[in-house]
């Protein structure tokens, strides 16, 4: 090898160690971001879900009250609140959320707190716990006071966000939870939502300590193959810098895309409602937003098992693409619940589109490994876009139909 031979593979090895070292600080660094970024999303979605929940039970007491009304019949606030309890404990057993959270109710009967100071009203991982009263001198597992600490939080800012260490479901292990608690005070109801912090981890982009490893221990075994290659051919390095390109592209179609469905992600598809928001404030035009949620979703992957499930998830999504405009769209909300916007839609014609879309669904069949094809049905809520406050209220407003569409299945309703 001549001396200007040796000098270029000396120049090339020192300046890929250099680019090896800045590529392992950028990617630790990264995976920390992108934890963060998850943490941070993710307590937005707990707050709002539980706000629109609290939205959600204030417009099913005015429906309940309304209909009775309408109907003639005699009732009390107790009864109103008998009749909204059971509606909600419904929706809450049935219902599921991002990295597996869910939504629990505590009744408050004593607002200086002590023993018996609420009772456990819903709850749906706990059912046979319902009904019994709940101390605000419980600790946790670390010996912290999280009832106390949720009591004080509603009762001074009306709602709180906060963490404490719980058993994790089916499991004896104790682990961190994130937690927001909101008042309902007409009926002195504390509506919380939590999520364990190892399931945000686990669902998020983060590499856990085993992977880091290998993937420490690649970069090692990549400097001494890899230093003589780029030496020898510095083609490497623009091969190189197109793979990050790709990895960059990759990484957002990730935030704008659904991985699995392929439909609009959350954080496009608030953008996307949004903008319609805007534009009818605007123009005043005629969009509908449709909400959808798939019948028996949670027996189906108790049934035939989560990858299974969502194939049923990619199917529905596919069928639906196929029959609305491509200037409509298609957003996965949260686990089986989508949304569809569908643009400039005349009234006349958006009863005939949930009659198609039901109708679609319930005829395909999704093959299961026995090589039996499984077929399943969609609830539906759908309404116009109008002088909502905001999407949540829009998305409050519409769920009203969605729930209606519940209490039959396999049906849609226009609010």
């Amino acid at each position: 090898m001549s001396v200007q031979e040796r000098r270029l593979l000396k120049f090339a090895t020192i300046g890929f160690l250099i680019s090896f070292v800045c590529t392992l600080i950028v990617q630790v660094l990264g995976v920390e971001s992108i934890y963060k970024n998850s943490i941070y999303q993710q307590k937005q979605y707990i707050k709002n879900t539980v706000d629109n929940e609290v939205e959600y039970i204030d417009i099913l007491k005015k429906d309940v009250e309304y209909r009775w009304m309408k109907e003639g019949k005699f009732y009390s606030v107790s009864d109103v609140k008998a009749e909204v309890t059971r509606l909600i404990r419904q929706k809450l057993y049935s219902q599921e959320y991002e990295n597996d959270g869910y939504i629990w109710i505590n009744e408050v009967k004593d607002y200086d707190g002590g023993d018996g100071y609420a009772i456990r009203l819903i709850h749906p991982n706990l059912k046979d716990t319902e009904g019994m009263y709940l101390s605000t001198r419980t600790k946790d597992a670390v010996g912290n006071l999280p009832y106390k600490m949720e009591l004080e939080g509603v009762k001074e800012n009306g709602s709180i966000s906060y963490s404490y260490y719980f058993e994790e479901l089916d499991s004896k292990k104790v682990s961190k939870k994130m937690s927001y608690s909101k008042l309902y005070k007409d009926y002195n109801w504390i509506v919380c939502m939590g999520v364990y912090y190892t399931q945000i981890r686990e669902n998020s982009f983060c590499l856990d300590e085993r992977s880091q490893m290998v993937l420490f221990l690649g970069y090692g075994v990549s400097i001494v193959g890899l230093s003589v290659v780029i030496g020898i051919n510095t083609r490497k390095l623009v091969k190189s810098s197109e793979l990050y390109k790709g990895e960059a592209e990759k990484l957002q179609n990730k935030v704008e895309i659904d991985a699995l469905t392929k439909a609009c992600s959350r954080y496009c598809g608030t953008k996307l409602l949004n903008e319609e928001l805007e534009k009818y404030k605007q123009s005043k035009i005629e969009s509908a937003v449709v909400i959808i949620d798939v019948d028996h979703f949670k027996n189906i992957n108790d049934k035939y098992g989560h990858n299974f499930g969502d194939e049923v998830l990619k199917a529905i999504v596919s069928e639906i693409k196929d029959n609305i405009r491509e200037t409509d769209s298609i957003i996965r909300w949260g686990g089986d619940e989508f949304i569809i916007i569908l643009r400039n839609i005349p009234p006349v014609n958006l009863e005939g589109i949930l009659q198609k879309l039901n109708r679609l669904i319930r005829v395909k069949e999704v093959i299961n490994e026995d090589n039996i094809g499984v077929s399943t049905t969609i609830s539906i809520g759908a309404g116009y876009i109008g002088d909502d406050e905001n999407i949540e209220a829009l998305i409050s407003r519409v769920d009203v139909a969605l729930y209606k569409a519940k209490e039959k299945r396999d049906t849609y309703e226009i609010i």
